[in-house]
């Protein structure tokens, strides 16, 4: 077993620092699992699209060869060989992305950014600054990239960092705007 792996008898993670001083004009959140592996799966999109591409049309080319192949052979082959297909497909363009994935949890780990922690992000100084229960990070803004998703922003200031404030916060909608307009400039 790896020691990344989840153990499901773990007790869940508790809050550490559940009262962060946080400015008016920073954005303050729960940071969930659900939000986690939503950003998780954007940001490894737009960090590999090539190599998912190339990935996903040889796996679609190499399941079509043994497809035809297959129907040949008759109905009890062609079903076999279709689940075994879609599983090999699976299991290669999850691997085609579980380093980079194992490294980005392992980032937010060490940022604070884990499931139940309570998180804020804001701009101070022409500065990015992150207030987490590890404690305060700062980036330059100019060597941060910002994408917008329906449910919020993804700030990547590092590579295979992604910071995500959701759009459901626990702040103003105006501070979330303002954020996102100076992230955006």
């Amino acid at each position: 077993m790896s020691s990344n792996a989840v153990n499901p008898y773990q007790p869940p993670t508790t809050v550490v620092a559940s009262q962060i001083d946080v400015d008016d004009d920073a954005v303050r959140f729960f940071t969930t699992d659900a939000n986690l592996r939503f950003a998780e799966s954007h940001f490894v999109l737009r960090l590999h699209p090539v190599r998912l591409i190339i990935v996903s049309l040889l796996l679609i080319a190499a399941s079509s060869v043994v497809m035809v192949f297959s129907m040949f052979l008759g109905t009890i082959v062609f079903g076999v060989s279709s689940v075994a297909v879609m599983v090999i497909s699976a299991l290669i363009y999850l691997a085609s992305v579980y380093r980079t994935k194992l490294k980005m949890r392992q980032r937010w780990s060490n940022h604070g950014l884990q499931d139940g922690t309570i998180s804020s992000v804001g701009i101070d100084d022409d500065d990015l600054v992150l207030k987490s229960p590890s404690g305060v990070f700062r980036w330059p803004i100019e060597s941060t990239r910002t994408y917008r998703t329906r449910k919020g922003l993804m700030v990547s200031p590092e590579p295979l960092l992604c910071l995500f404030v959701p759009k459901k916060n626990q702040s103003a909608p105006p501070v979330y705007d303002e954020l996102q307009a100076r992230l955006r400039s």
